[in-house]
């Protein structure tokens, strides 16, 4: 086993010369094998070794015998050891989570603590090819992804620390041949025999199955697999590297360019969205979440896909975004002020109005230059766009509102029909835009006119009720359009004074989640 552990090291770079490698030993038979391979490996490396245990406080006074054990050891073989006592079942009351997460977040950090005592710069794990192969099992039937097939990693890098698995391409069987011919003593933990916990169910049932009805090399098998998944997970490392300078951070989430996004391989863009959803939200997303994104980027004009936890996602001005969504206090709304000066502060937007004779050259303005969508693209850019709209002053107001030079048209003036306000959008709201036959909600025209949903709450409306008089940067409602048999105009100036914002941030109004 000297020469097949050698060969390992030497082919994957696992140690070098002069290394100062720690051994996690928990005195079980993977654990003390590595320990003496390294040993009769460590002149031929001119490698200098320390050992590391780790007492989980889960067995009593037999997890105090391991730890004993493992102290003769390195006795017997004169190195430096560190120990510690650990009661992971309080540390996992404290912060939840399964007994073997919590469990392998200690050992871990011990490791690295101790690496850091003893001026290691190598830690080496006894892991095998049967805990690879249990390990890919497990990731393969919990979905996760290109990731999980490629199983243990061989070799990791944490700064200038290096976690090495110099037995992994050794069998379980192997390691007791070989304990059992150098008459090496081990340490059997009597919590391997829980098939209450997954690992140990997938090593007691499943492995043994599919290697007597299907295959008896399976778990070398399912080893090379994720070796292979390793090599492929490498090349696709790579173009994510490059793949991650495209990420824009926004507000609640992230942002990447829709047109680079379709061109990356879908391998590369799969474990992007997995890697950027576990690392800004904290969650990894599931296969059929992972799917549905794969399928709304290349086609928008499906629904947009439901990733749980208020996590949505959206194409805006080729842009695919993706944040968390909050839900908000609603915008609310201001009075028009006939004639004079309305400002909305939570809209950033200033309106000026007065009614006036219409002009004998009065025209039909022309179609607006920009659709909704690249207008508001504008405004959220932080540029100061100005808009001016006429309406039919009698349809808006009523021909009974006779206004002189100081008189004001406020809610009290127009009782009969309700007054106008400004505001942002809410559920229920309807429009008839210019040049329409019938009604339309103008959630619809959003949709339509593709306004990103970051930025419908942020609209404003010029409003009676539910009915939208004017959208803007849109049109008008079709009723209070100016005719040949208009007579008085109702001229507005809308400013919209919107500081630059950050692209695709929260949404401004709880309508926004529909």
């Amino acid at each position: 086993m000297h020469r097949k552990v050698l060969d390992t090291v030497i082919r994957h770079r696992l140690l070098g010369v002069g290394d100062r490698v720690l051994a996690a030993v928990s005195g079980g038979p993977d654990s003390v094998a590595l320990l003496s391979v390294l040993v009769a490996l460590r002149e031929r490396l001119s490698l200098e070794l320390a050992v590391a245990h780790l007492n989980h406080g889960l067995r009593g006074a037999e997890a105090d015998e391991d730890e004993a054990f493992v102290r003769r050891v390195a006795k017997r073989y004169k190195l430096r050891l560190r120990c510690r006592k650990v009661d992971i079942a309080s540390r996992r009351r404290a912060r939840g989570g399964s007994l073997e997460e919590v469990a392998r977040e200690v050992r871990y950090a011990f490791l690295r603590a101790a690496a850091k005592e003893l001026g290691t710069n190598v830690v080496a794990t006894g892991h095998t090819a049967d805990d690879n192969a249990e390990t890919l099992l497990m990731n393969l039937l919990r979905g996760a992804g290109l990731r999980g097939l490629a199983g243990i990693p061989i070799c990791r890098a944490e700064g200038a620390l290096r976690l090495v698995r110099p037995l992994l391409e050794v069998s379980r069987a192997d390691v007791v041949t070989y304990l059992t011919r150098k008459g090496l003593e081990f340490r059997t933990d009597s919590t391997n025999t829980d098939t209450g916990l997954t690992r140990n169910r997938i090593r007691a049932e499943l492995l043994p199955l599919l290697a007597e009805q299907y295959n008896p090399s399976v778990a070398a098998l399912l080893s090379s697999t994720a070796e292979q998944a390793r090599d492929i997970l490498d090349l696709v490392r790579v173009q994510l590297e490059a793949a991650a300078r495209l990420v824009e951070p926004i507000e609640d989430g992230f942002a990447l360019p829709l047109r680079a996004l379709r061109q990356m391989p879908r391998a590369v863009r799969t474990e992007l969205m997995r890697g950027l959803v576990a690392e800004r939200f904290g969650r990894t997303p599931a296969g059929e979440h992972l799917r549905s994104i794969e399928r709304f980027l290349l086609d928008p004009a499906r629904p947009q896909p439901s990733i749980g936890r208020g996590l949505v996602c959206e194409i805006a001005y080729d842009r695919f975004v993706m944040r968390r969504m909050h839900r908000a206090a609603s915008v609310h709304h201001v009075e028009v002020v006939i004639p004079g000066t309305t400002v909305h502060p939570g809209l950033g937007a200033e309106l000026t109005a007065h009614i006036t004779p219409q002009p004998r050259d009065w025209r039909l303005p022309g179609r607006p230059p920009l659709s909704l969508a690249e207008f508001w693209e504008r405004v959220e850019h932080g540029e100061r766009e100005v808009l001016t709209q006429d309406f039919d002053a009698d349809a808006v107001v009523g021909a009974d509102a006779v206004l002189g030079a100081d008189a004001v048209l406020g809610a009290d003036a127009v009782t009969d029909i309700g007054p106008l306000v400004l505001r942002a959008r809410r559920p229920g709201d309807t429009m008839q835009p210019t040049g329409f036959d019938g009604v339309k909600k103008v959630q619809d025209i959003f949709v339509d006119e593709k306004l990103p949903a970051a930025v419908r709450g942020k609209v404003p409306l010029l409003c009676r009720g539910n009915e939208v008089l004017w959208i803007a940067g849109y049109r008008i409602a079709d009723p209070y359009r100016v005719t040949d048999t208009t007579e008085r105009l109702l001229a507005m100036r809308l400013t919209l004074l919107r500081e630059p914002a950050r692209r695709a941030g929260p949404p401004d109004d709880p309508a926004q989640r529909e």
